[in-house]
């Protein structure tokens, strides 16, 4: 391979960039202008016919009208550095301000393994139907994009023979899914067992040179684009990955781990290395568990260790899943507080208020709610591009978001399991045990935004057996009920402890455990940060929650000052927390 490129100087530029602009997706005025114009003419021309055509004529618009320039210091070619928001502010456009859902997997084995010219033949034997049409649209405007690009017209006409030319397919791939609906967090799989064959014909130096620039490319645009890592055929480019991150210390694409038994000891040491960097990748998936999770899905057992994370936390089975993983938010402080304002006459003791609450939340008509948001994503969340690649839309002439893929799921992302727990040990021992306020009297004060202490009361952390059986019952039988409902299209719910951003970003009322309004509630699955916790409490106790019930993600995150953890400890301190039955932990170190 030829090296006509100085990947150190395209990152330092890259960095440079970031630097310049404060802000962790690169735009460019320029394509930004492209993209709105292709936006402009797509909604005139499909202006009363709906979201379904509109985004098909999309795309096509965006295969023309985005200019075409050769980056120097880049050996791959394409732009996403568009902000697809931007057009919304147009006021002749009038849609609906909506991004496609993202989140997803598309069958890039298949692109690789197929090419975009022999994927429309077999479009073309399709029965026909509007998805026929628009399917038919999408990968011809794909190849013509490809083809505007000098040096990669063959990419449209045949599958790749290099791991250049694989790189820049998928790249291309990945512009494409972004220009059709805005979505985030499109995700990329297994790279590291996929792109294995392409490897075999090139040095080490030569992986990671493209490894680097591929990777500085995505920084364009998106974020959360997730690399699952780990558990490959061959732990070369697994290793390779990690350094290449390690090496350059950027940000995308994120790196997932999937770790097991049969984690060599050569993975885990060049994992360690980036932890310890403090890049803040990649994240761990405990496997055994993970796929335990899968399985309450009722995916095909041999389809299951197969599996990839999607976006940040979120485990699928690759191209065959249509998820919607951050689709369905359930605000658990809030349901105990909808529980306590309607209750009339008291529980008797705390056993019986736990059971009163749990049949009050199995009694929400969830399966209707959920329902309506599957319906609005079937009218808003229109994609053609990334609905031919997930298995079963071509089969069934079905796009994504009406029930395409082989298989279908809807993530419930449940916010503040920490603070719930909190919330009912506060009503333990205030109302329950030291008999100092009645219930209504603590609700009353609660809403008043006067709830109390927070440390007066034994908190969801500590090393207790009660507090540890409350927790994985509790979470358990939140899970169990979700699980157990399927929507009307054959969707099922997949449970997950996060709701994507709010634990961090949005305020919420005061809650019986002593928080105020506005103040954060607990993240994932862990504790409330305001707790005199240890580090080994804190993991135990988000050990307890049902991990093997939210195959949907249930993260741990714990910050670190950067010279307190060697690649010794983080190891030590990850299997501690997998062996007790955690999913998944990622780790940041910060200086002062």
């Amino acid at each position: 391979m030829k090296k006509e490129f100085q990947s150190e100087e395209l990152i330092l530029q890259l960095k440079k960039k970031r630097e310049e602009s404060f802000d962790k997706r690169l735009h460019n005025q320029t394509d930004t202008e492209a993209y709105t114009r292709a936006y402009v003419l797509a909604n005139r021309i499909a202006r009363n016919d709906g979201e379904f055509a509109f985004r098909k004529e999309l795309l096509r618009q965006f295969s023309e009208q985005m200019p075409v320039v050769k980056e120097e210091f880049s050996p791959f070619q394409g732009s996403r550095r568009f902000d697809p928001i931007a057009p919304v502010k147009v006021e002749e456009t009038k849609r609906y301000v909506w991004t496609t859902h993202g989140h997803s997997i598309i069958n890039w084995e298949e692109l690789l393994k197929k090419g975009p010219a022999e994927i429309e033949n077999e479009i073309l034997t399709m029965e026909e139907s509007p998805c026929k049409d628009s399917f038919l649209t999408a990968i011809r405007s794909f190849r013509f994009y490809i083809r505007r690009h000098n040096g990669c017209e063959a990419l449209a006409d045949r599958p790749p023979e290099t791991l250049l030319e694989a790189l820049q397919l998928i790249w291309f791939g990945q512009i494409f899914l972004r220009a059709e609906g805005a979505s985030a967090a499109i995700s990329l799989g297994r790279m590291d067992e996929y792109l294995l064959p392409y490897a075999e014909q090139c040095s080490d130096e030569e992986i990671l040179y493209l490894l680097k620039a591929w990777s500085a490319k995505c920084c364009e645009g998106d974020e959360s684009q997730n690399v699952t890592l780990g558990e490959a055929s061959s732990d070369r480019l697994t290793i390779l990955f990690l350094k290449a991150l390690r090496e350059s210390q950027i940000w995308q694409p994120s790196l997932s781990l999937r770790v097991s038994s049969k984690t060599s000891q050569s993975v885990w040491d060049e994992a360690l290395a980036l932890t310890c960097s403090g890049s803040g990748q990649p994240s761990y998936f405990n496997s055994e568990v993970v796929m335990k999770a899968l399985r309450t899905l009722d995916f095909p057992e041999e389809r299951i260790p197969h599996w990839g994370i999607v976006g940040c936390y979120e485990a699928t089975i690759p191209y065959e899943t249509a998820p919607f993983t951050t689709a369905a938010p359930l605000d658990l402080p809030g349901v105990l507080m909808d529980f306590l304002k309607q209750i009339t006459i008291e529980p008797a003791d705390f056993e019986q208020f736990t059971e009163e609450f749990l049949s009050y939340f199995r009694a929400i008509d969830w399966k209707n709610t959920y329902t309506e948001i599957k319906d609005f994503l079937g009218e808003y969340s229109i994609t053609h591009f990334e609905s031919l690649m997930i298995d079963g839309c071509r089969r069934k002439g079905k796009v994504i978001a009406h029930g395409g893929g082989q298989y279908n799921t809807l993530g419930v992302l449940m916010l503040g399991i920490g603070t719930l727990l909190d919330s009912m040990l506060a009503i333990r021992k205030r109302v329950y045990e030291d008999r100092s306020m009645s219930l209504k009297e603590l609700t009353v004060r609660t809403l008043n935004n006067a709830p109390g202490s927070k440390n007066d009361y034994p908190c969801f952390g500590k090393p207790e057996p009660e507090i540890e059986g409350l927790a994985h019952y509790v979470s358990g039988e939140i899970c169990r009920h979700l699980l157990g409902i399927t929507l009307p299209d054959g969707t099922k719910l997949s449970p997950s402890y996060f709701l994507f951003g709010a634990d961090i970003m949005k305020d919420y009322p005061a809650t019986p455990d002593g928080r105020l309004n506005g103040e954060r509630v607990s993240y994932g699955c862990m504790p409330s940060e305001w707790h005199d916790l240890s580090l080994t409490e804190r993991l135990r106790a988000a050990a307890q929650i049902t991990h093997d019930l939210t195959p949907n993600g249930s993260p741990a995150m714990l910050s670190f000052s950067k010279d307190l953890l060697t690649p010794d400890k983080v190891k030590a301190l990850i299997q501690g927390y997998f062996e007790l039955g955690g999913s998944h932990l990622h780790l940041n170190l910060q200086d002062k």
